[in-house]
């Protein structure tokens, strides 16, 4: 998590020549956050208004976003949301004692669908701005709004403080857009978590630990792969198991 933070996302851009990546804007970007979580990338605020920020950033954006999905299909969330993205970094790290606060039951898992809302929005935000039109919505620009509304307060502030109440991946579980597309890959992909239902004792540890609210332990009593779109892939269940019945 750091040698990415500390490298794609910091040192590799900011040593990137002005002329590719647009530094002389103040816009050396992290090449972390693909789109359309980032939907700025591909912008920079300028006097005569907002114009493409560099050809890099845009061919960057849609090769990486090819790659990880390709990664994703084959290995599993877990090698973007958990060794590579700052929100999943944050919560494995200062979110880590609240894992157990993720909401559980059959009402949590409802909600969940409004990740799709998000990654529309995500969706309409790009596609009008790339066409130059600025779209009302809640008293403001459509993209605007995406980035003060999603980007700010729902990633940055309103999902870390409750990290006590909802648990560390409130942002993944419910409206990060990336997540959205990653979990459809993943749920069709070749990766997935298997079960040895004959040692499971059901004692519920891996529900329990689950901060994606997922019901770990009725996949493990039937045996069937884990492979719904919420699940992160991030091992918590597998760690706290005392049989081993769970594995990648």
């Amino acid at each position: 998590l750091v040698a990415f933070q500390a490298g794609l996302g910091f040192l590799v851009p900011n040593l990137l020549p002005e002329s590719l990546c647009g530094k002389g804007a103040g816009m050396a970007d992290s090449l972390l956050y693909v789109g359309p979580l980032k939907i700025s990338r591909l912008f920079f605020p300028f006097t005569m208004g907002w114009i493409p920020l560099t050809t890099f950033y845009f061919f960057y954006g849609i090769a990486s976003f090819l790659g990880l999905a390709v990664a994703v299909y084959f290995l599993g969330r877990r090698v973007y949301c958990c060794f590579a993205c700052g929100c999943g970094g944050l919560s494995e790290t200062f979110g880590d004692r609240f894992h157990r606060a993720s909401p559980q039951g059959k009402l949590s898992r409802k909600a969940e669908p409004v990740i799709y809302l998000v990654l529309l929005w995500a969706l309409l935000a790009f596609i009008f701005k790339m066409a130059g039109k600025n779209i009302p919505f809640l008293g403001g620009d459509l993209y605007y709004r995406y980035e003060l509304l999603i980007d700010l307060w729902l990633v940055g502030v309103i999902a870390v403080g409750l990290y006590p109440i909802l648990g560390p991946r409130i942002w993944c579980r419910y409206f990060c857009p990336w997540v959205a597309i990653n979990g459809l890959i993943a749920k069709y992909g070749k990766y997935a978590m298997h079960s040895r239902p004959e040692l499971c004792m059901e004692c519920g540890n891996c529900t329990g630990y689950c901060h994606m609210g997922i019901d770990v332990r009725a996949f493990a009593r039937e045996g069937k792969p884990l492979k719904t779109a919420s699940c992160v892939g991030c091992g918590m269940c597998i760690t706290v198991c005392p049989r081993k019945v769970l594995s990648f």
